[in-house]
């Protein structure tokens, strides 16, 4: 499996799986974004046999990685690489422009706005955050994108683990 370090915090590695491990998953049902209830279940069983303890990237995380100015976490999207001040506009249109394509690589279609590798699984994947609508969750869409969608849609959204690996297991590893 290839992971990418995103972070770190304390003594810990903060690292994201490079595709899903499930797709089609609704983040909760029951409409109610205050629990992650399908998601945390599939979560659980998609790495049942991890070592580690995995979860998923939050919607902050996401935001401190693209560094948008202005961004207040209320509006309905965010491009990572957009160029107004709160990032609306895409201008990753062809594969490989994004310098952000890492986040969203593995969907379905994601070439057309600046990722390197596409594949039909998903249109993306759940973040642990709940948007400020009391129906709705953060997600990563294949348009290089953070977007709020409806907590209960199954069909285009899927499950990426995030992993905390402790730093003493690299002290003394060369890292390339």
């Amino acid at each position: 499996m290839k992971f990418y370090a995103f972070g770190s915090e304390g003594g810990k590695y903060k690292l994201l799986l490079d595709h899903n491990t499930s797709n089609g998953i609704p983040w909760n049902s029951d409409g109610d974004n205050t629990k992650m209830k399908e998601v945390a279940t599939q979560l659980a069983l998609d790495t049942a046999d991890w070592e580690r303890n995995p979860r998923l990237i939050t919607a902050l995380e996401i935001v401190a990685l693209t560094n948008p100015p202005l961004y207040d976490g209320k509006s309905y999207w965010h491009y990572f690489d957009g160029t107004d001040d709160y990032h609306q506009t895409q201008v990753s249109t062809e594969q490989g422009q994004s310098p952000y394509a890492w986040l969203y690589d593995y969907t379905k279609n994601c070439t057309s706005y600046g990722c390197d590798v596409a594949d039909d699984s998903a249109f993306g994947y759940w973040t642990g955050t709940p948007a400020y609508d009391d129906i709705k969750a953060w997600n990563v869409s294949r348009s290089g994108i953070l977007y709020d969608y409806k907590v209960t849609h199954s069909r285009n959204y899927g499950v990426r683990p995030v992993i905390e690996l402790s730093k003493k297991l690299f002290a003394n590893q060369i890292i390339k």
